[in-house]
């Protein structure tokens, strides 16, 4: 990672210190440099760590920080490929201010140990929005338990120090001029901070302290897994659900070397927890309803032998070999569920592990419709049997062209359009239609044919590489019905150059550019020297043009959906138009902080 550290009158300043914080595969990757007396930098990110060169197999963010005594610290986050120079070009630094204080307990003892770091005055629990007036009880939990970290665990974007043995603190390069809170965590205990305090250049504020309070037994939920024989399962994978006003989550926990978990919950409601292997030389273990406070679980893994035996079948009764199974636990709180990958299954049969309770199972198998069996009550099913007949679907049939000729080897994908009250983020950026269903790929002949796993109103897409992504306007599709007749024309690509322009006169290499034509498809961008940035293979059409907030990870994806209120309407504006064939020049102009 290459940067440039200037003062506010754009003089280069040597001597800033420049280290990897932190790694969403944790701990601290790479040596500490200086910048030289031109102000430039240049950071090995994984240094010699030859154990976590090994494990560094795709993009990963890291939080950068700067430090120096003269100027207020500061962080960035980037996503780097192994391998990957990127430049961050020029980076102003800020005035710097200093606050002190003291972490202690409930009863004044010193807290040694203790994160210390600044942030902004917004306060936003996790998978929410900002805070805008009194902090609600519910709110106020999640933030003593969670805090504020980002997606990637990161926490803190500031100023950062650990509390001494007397669970003082001194803060650092707080930037001045600007409100910002301290914070303050120490694993086993609460979050806590403070209320948001101005600081100007050169200051030095002390008498912050900040209480800290242990855990309460109800903000967690720990236990081990086991395999059949009651020894410790360390590579075992940890997933739990929960439901809350509308708020579906499902994430994973870690698990230590001696099969051992303990999650702090993000929200005091029933979870459900489920281990599994992920060769699957195992049969999953799921415990459902699980309250806060649960503190002793056992989670056993069984032989794959044992449990629930599933025959999937088709009409004619010949055996459907491929297909995903979702076992559904139901609850007065709400319905778990968790979709295991498709495999094949010798003969049509699986074996699977039934949790204890009323559930469901549901099968789904390319070109066959959706089948649920159950509820079973109590978990009951009659000869510890489940056979299933999976009607066939007629699908969704057409041909895709580029240039007039039927191509082969096209990727074709049915996206569901959202509802007009739902709402959806996909990597931070809005999007009109779901994640696609399971892609078909043309014959030679050009033909394809699609399977929707329900009615309803769908955009049929197909892309290859090299072309632009062909799509048909929305359209209502019944999952029982033949829709044929269709034609993909791939259109020919356009590209994006893109002009990043900041209204106060600094550098604009490094800044994160994004795209998106809301079809859940956004991608981020590091302006290079200048300000430029080229974005080649685009579909033709109507393209958002913004600053990022963060990068997206090629390696991985998430995404977030919830209800319009009442009244509440969307829009979906472009910036600029791209066409087959050309090259679109757009200046992005960035106003003054």
């Amino acid at each position: 990672v290459e940067a440039t550290f200037v003062d506010a009158a754009g003089i280069p300043q040597p001597e800033i210190r420049f280290s990897v914080r932190d790694s969403s595969w944790g701990g601290r990757r790479g040596k500490e440099v200086l910048s030289s007396s031109a102000g430039k930098v240049r950071l090995e990110v994984a240094g010699d760590d030859p154990y976590f060169l090994e494990q560094w197999k795709g993009s990963m963010p890291f939080l950068l920080q700067w430090k120096s005594p003269a100027f207020a610290s500061g962080c960035v986050q980037v996503v780097l490929a192994p391998g990957e120079t990127r430049a961050l070009g020029t980076i102003v630094l800020e005035g710097r201010a200093e606050l002190a204080g003291f972490v202690r307990d409930e009863n004044g003892q010193p807290v040694p140990g203790a994160r210390v770091w600044t942030d902004g005055p917004d306060l936003t629990p996790g998978f929410g929005s900002p805070i805008e007036g009194e902090i609600n009880d519910k709110d106020r939990g999640i933030l003593q338990r969670r805090g504020m970290s980002d997606v990637h665990g990161f926490e803190g974007f500031g100023a950062f120090a650990i509390s001494d043995q007397s669970g003082a603190f001194l803060l650092e390069g707080v930037v001045a001029g600007e409100p910002k809170r301290a914070w303050a965590h120490k694993q086993g205990w609460r979050h806590n901070w403070t209320e948001p305090v101005l600081l100007t250049a050169g200051e030095r504020r002390e008498g912050f302290d900040l209480t800290l309070t242990p855990l309460d037994k109800t903000d967690r939920i720990a236990g081990r897994i086991v395999g059949p024989d009651g020894e410790p399962v360390p590579t075992a994978d940890l997933e739990f659900q929960l439901h809350d006003d509308g708020l579906g989550l499902t994430s994973g926990a870690e698990v230590d070397d001696q099969g051992r978990f303990d999650l702090v919950v993000w929200r005091k409601v029933p979870h459900m927890l489920t281990a599994s292997v992920p060769d699957g030389s195992l049969s999953s273990a799921s415990l459902p309803r699980v309250e806060p406070g649960s503190t002793d679980l056992v989670l056993q893994l069984g032989k794959q032998e044992e449990g629930l035996r599933l025959i999937v079948t088709d009409g004619a009764g010949l055996p459907i070999t491929h297909y995903r199974i979702k076992v559904t636990q139901v609850t007065d709180s709400g319905n778990f569920g968790r979709t295991q990958p498709g495999q094949e299954h010798e003969e049509g049969i699986a074996i699977v592990n039934a949790p204890a309770g009323t559930f469901e199972i549901t099968v789904r198998a390319e070109g066959y419709a959706t089948t649920v069996a159950g509820p079973f009550e109590g978990g009951i099913v009659p000869g510890n049997k489940i056979e299933l007949t999976l009607p066939s679907l007629p699908g969704v049939k057409g041909l895709v062209l580029a240039g007039g000729k039927r191509v082969k080897g096209a990727s074709v994908r049915l996206y569901k359009v959202l509802d007009p009250t739902d709402r959806m983020d996909i990597n931070g950026f809005p999007t009109r239609v779901q994640s696609g269903l399971a892609a078909q790929v043309s014959g030679s002949d050009g033909a394809f044919q699609v399977y929707p796993d329900a009615p309803g109103n769908y955009v049929l897409a197909a892309s290859m590489p090299g072309w632009g992504r062909a799509e048909l306007e929305p359209m209502w599709i019944s999952a029982t019905e033949l829709s044929e007749g269709h034609r993909l024309e791939l259109p020919r690509p356009g590209s994006l150059r893109v002009r990043v322009v900041r209204e106060d006169g600094s550098d604009p290499t490094g800044t994160l550019v994004g795209i998106n034509r809301y079809d859940g498809h956004a991608s981020t961008h590091v302006a290079g020297t200048g300000g430029y940035v080229l974005v080649e293979g685009l579909t033709p059409g109507g393209w958002a043009v913004t600053q990022a907030e963060s990068e997206i990870s090629p390696s991985s994806s998430s995404s977030s959906s919830w209800t319009a209120v009442a009244g509440e309407t969307r829009s979906w504006p472009v910036q600029c138009q791209v066409h087959s064939g050309q090259q679109t020049e757009y200046e992005l102009r960035i106003a003054a902080d």
